[in-house]
């Protein structure tokens, strides 16, 4: 059997170039899960390398800092009636709730936006919850 090759040589090939933080989150939009480097782990090490991931912080209490990518936000009103936000944030090893009162929300709401990457300090007082003291946006460097 003769293949005929001659239409798809004619066809351009236009190799498209992508952030890696884009094919990151297609790679999971597609598959689950990163098949590459996920984007926080090399944004960590940019930052801090001594920076902890998430899974080491599951079981932790007291001060601590940390480098995650916001996967959900859920907008809440105090009793008084203040706004404040519940965030579910992740990096490559696990998922971490973040709360962030009245405050600290007025500041920051225009960072706290799902795929934002943020810089989180805050106090750990129960399991995988972090009470935010302060919250900064983090630039994803261009690749």
């Amino acid at each position: 059997a003769h293949l005929d090759f001659s239409l798809a040589s004619k066809i351009p090939i236009t190799r498209i170039s992508e952030k890696k933080s884009v094919r990151a989150e297609k790679e999971k939009e597609a598959l689950g899960f990163y098949l590459s480097t996920h984007p926080i782990a090399e944004i960590r090490d940019a930052i801090d390398p001594r920076l902890p991931y998430l899974l080491k912080l599951q079981d932790a209490r007291g001060w601590v800092r940390f480098v995650c990518m916001i996967t959900f936000t859920r907008q809440h009103r105090t009793k008084r009636g203040d706004l404040m936000m519940f965030v579910e944030v992740s990096d490559d090893s696990a998922r971490f709730d973040v709360v962030v009162m009245p405050n600290l929300y007025e500041r920051t709401k225009d960072l706290l936006k799902k795929g934002a990457i943020i810089l989180v300090e805050g106090n750990i007082d129960r399991p995988q919850s972090c009470l935010a003291r302060t919250i900064q946006a983090v630039e994803v460097p261009q690749q």
